[in-house]
């Protein structure tokens, strides 16, 4: 079974380079411990980001505590607003792309094709979030769903956790 940190990057690196930077600012804004990517900037952020989480897979708690962090925060912050600006490009932005394209514009035709260019670039970033999004879903149900993670932390482990109250932790 494939580390959860190895199952992360590979969907992480499989992004834009644009999405790449936005989501490590992300997460060292919302994440704790990530503090060394957040100073990075964003010429460096791609790089420190891969580091950091490269680093907790040193310690299986460290790496499920991410995990579980960085899952929560895309899936609340991320999935939900790219799925809500792509319900509004779908409702009404797309339309009024075509509205302004469709006036009289014949003194100024570098107009029309200004718009034309920018329905093209925004269909184009559209569909690469549209299709993160579906990458990150397929993750999350795979590789970073509840029961992966516990599977993998049981793996090789001797010591199984029991919730709070229930006892001691059995072995």
């Amino acid at each position: 079974m494939a580390s959860p940190v190895t199952a992360l990057l590979a969907w992480y690196e499989s992004l834009p380079k644009p999405q790449r930077q936005s989501l490590a600012l992300f997460a060292a804004g919302f994440n704790p411990g990530l503090e060394e990517v957040h100073a990075a900037g964003l010429n460096d952020a791609i790089a420190a980001f891969t580091r950091v989480v490269t680093r907790c897979e040193t310690d299986r708690f460290r790496t499920m505590g991410l995990m579980v962090s960085l899952r929560a925060s895309f899936e609340f912050f991320f999935s939900r607003d790219w799925e809500a600006v792509h319900r509004y490009w779908e409702e009404t932005g797309r339309e009024s792309f075509a509205r302004m394209e469709r006036k009289s514009w014949s003194e100024v035709d570098e107009y029309a094709e200004l718009v034309r260019r920018c329905v093209r670039e925004r269909e184009s970033q559209h569909a690469q979030e549209l299709a993160t999004i579906e990458k990150w879903r397929q993750l999350v149900a795979t590789d970073l769903s509840d029961d992966s993670l516990d599977a993998w932390r049981l793996q090789e482990s001797e010591c199984v956790l029991t919730p709070l109250g229930s006892g001691e932790a059995a072995r």
